[in-house]
């Protein structure tokens, strides 16, 4: 994803897209993450999932970045 993020396995799906494992390639690693992946098709109806963020922006603890 973006060059950065090496994509896993599929970790489990919802509504708004699919979580897959991560590993971070960058030359400062954050190590492992999951990383939800918008389906396609919902594209044009993204403002949920723009809601999605901004909550999950705001969430705070030791083992989220």
């Amino acid at each position: 994803v973006g060059g950065r993020w090496l994509l896993g396995q599929e970790l489990g799906h919802g509504a708004f897209g699919q979580v897959f494992a991560a590993e971070d390639q960058s030359a400062v690693s954050l190590g492992q993450a999951a990383i939800k992946v918008m389906r396609v098709h919902l594209a044009p109806e993204r403002a949920g999932f723009h809601e999605e963020i901004r909550k999950v922006v705001a969430l705070r603890h030791q083992n989220l970045v």
